[in-house]
């Protein structure tokens, strides 16, 4: 281990490159401060150089980079470590616009190997919920609120004016006046359980009403006794 006298951290020797007239035979800063601290001219001509080298070289370069990574794996997973720490946000944003630059394709690229590896996910997925059934619902509470809106919705305000009308500007649940303070509108079948964003799921009620609902569905608010519901079962028929 040799430490960098630029950046201060401590790195694999091979993480240095070679000066034979130092005492151990290594350059005083790491490979990667020397790259990062280079003039734009020199790097943009080493950055050519480099490139038409390793095409020249490309199968002994991966072969040197295997037999790197079978002879010392520990010492190539913390130098990838060190480099990921020192430059997270560059190399953040750089993935990120990669990815936006490149959507469609890394799209299919995803598609075909999930229709490959089908089975192999699915099992993976299931081993993963039975592990974690906090987290996997939570994950099926935001897929089903995610495709709930990516339907086409017919919710407007001149829809939901007239909904309004059509109850009277009262609670569907329990028929108080609705004024602009209290006034909202509840999904009868919640979202977070396969309901859809659509006028036929919508009622309105009062803010009291909605959050002593919160996700229940009709057939759980009736079972409950929580509301009287003449209004809306008239309405369902």
């Amino acid at each position: 281990m040799k430490r960098c006298s630029t950046c201060g951290y401590w790195k694999d020797e091979a993480g240095f490159d070679k000066r034979k007239g130092s005492s151990d035979g290594l350059r005083g800063v790491c490979k990667i401060c020397t790259r990062a601290n280079l003039p734009e001219k020199t790097k943009g001509k080493r950055k050519i150089s480099s490139r038409k080298w390793y095409e020249r070289n490309r199968e002994l370069t991966l072969a040197r980079a295997r037999k790197q990574r079978e002879h010392d794996p520990d010492a190539q997973r913390k130098y990838r470590r060190l480099y990921y720490v020192q430059y997270r946000t560059a190399i953040t944003a750089k993935n990120h616009l990669y990815r936006q630059s490149h959507l469609d394709r890394l799209h299919e690229k995803d598609r075909l190997y999930y229709e490959k590896n089908k089975d192999k996910i699915k099992q993976n997925i299931r081993a993963y919920a039975l592990e974690h059934p906090e987290i996997a619902q939570r994950h099926q509470k935001r897929r089903r609120i995610f495709k709930a809106m990516t339907v086409k919705s017919d919710v407007t305000y001149e829809n939901c004016k007239r909904l309004l009308e059509t109850y009277n500007h009262s609670c569907a649940y329990c028929l108080r006046p609705l004024t602009a303070a209290n006034k909202t509108f509840d999904h009868m079948r919640p979202v977070t359980k396969g309901g859809l964003h659509l006028m036929d799921n919508l009622v309105p009620c009062c803010r009291s009403c909605n959050s002593r609902k919160q996700n229940k569905t009709l057939l759980e608010m009736l079972w409950g006794k929580c509301f009287i519901l003449p209004i809306v079962l008239s309405g369902l028929e």
